[in-house]
């Protein structure tokens, strides 16, 4: 059976780094609600899943409650970083809608 495309690329780098705290995915998520992000254990999970795109906000979210910087989640080489843009679900987007164009 074929791994499915991770929807991101962070999922590994967070996960290894919350084990490697000794954190749960509850201590990290209260992490992440104590600086008012209101992330579920539910959400967390399916981004450390790689299911859950993230967006740079929340890259830099989960950085500062792990911690760490946004580039230790980032870092990623570039085969795996190609391959979630190019294979990673994106919604559907109308570019010349979106710049007012029609």
């Amino acid at each position: 059976m074929e791994q499915p495309i991770s929807k991101n690329i962070v999922a590994d780098h967070c996960k290894r780094l919350r084990h490697k705290l000794g954190w749960t995915q509850n201590d990290l998520v209260a992490r992440c609600q104590m600086m008012e992000w209101m992330i579920s254990r539910a959400t967390l999970a399916k981004i450390e899943g790689g299911f859950r795109r993230v967006n740079d906000a929340e890259v830099s979210l989960l950085a500062r409650a792990l911690n760490t910087t946004p580039n230790a989640l980032l870092d990623q080489p570039l085969p795996r970083l190609l391959d979630t843009a190019r294979h990673g679900e994106a919604p559907d987007i109308d570019l010349m809608a979106a710049d007012g164009e029609e």
